[in-house]
């Protein structure tokens, strides 16, 4: 739970690594109500969490949601996964692919800002003077 209060929080970390944690239920849906408003994350990785069920649906209701994560790492992509489980990843799949895509539609839009800016004496399509460039560094 104080993980989750401190991603509701968080604007500066990208990459979060929580695999071997054992979530219970609670911490589950801690953790999915946090991301419904962290919108840095981008990397989580819950490897070797035994997520619940009522957790998994948090997560997969989290992302619908949440466009910042690109990877979530589950470690549950085996073949001996039941039917329902593999149609849950492949739920979590599309819509981790949809956030990628609009990802690099806003890099790319962002890119084109800044030589557009470059062309013009530092001006751009918001029509200010100056441009500043901030790096995840």
């Amino acid at each position: 739970k104080h993980i989750a209060e401190g991603l509701k929080r968080n604007s500066a970390l990208i990459e979060l690594v929580l695999s071997y944690n054992k979530f219970q239920v609670e911490g589950d849906k801690a953790l999915a109500e946090a991301l419904q408003v962290n919108n840095t994350l981008t990397y989580l990785s819950l490897h070797q969490d035994k997520i619940t069920q009522e957790g998994a649906r948090a997560l997969i209701e989290t992302l619908k949601v949440n466009k910042s994560i690109t990877y979530l790492g589950l470690g549950l992509y085996s073949s001996k996964a039941s039917k329902n489980t593999r149609r849950k990843l492949r739920s979590v799949d599309r819509l981790l692919k949809r956030n990628v895509e609009d990802k690099r539609k806003s890099d790319e839009s962002h890119r084109i800002a800044f030589e557009e800016a470059l062309k013009n004496d530092g001006k751009g399509p918001w029509n200010r003077s100056k441009l500043m460039v901030v790096g995840r560094g």
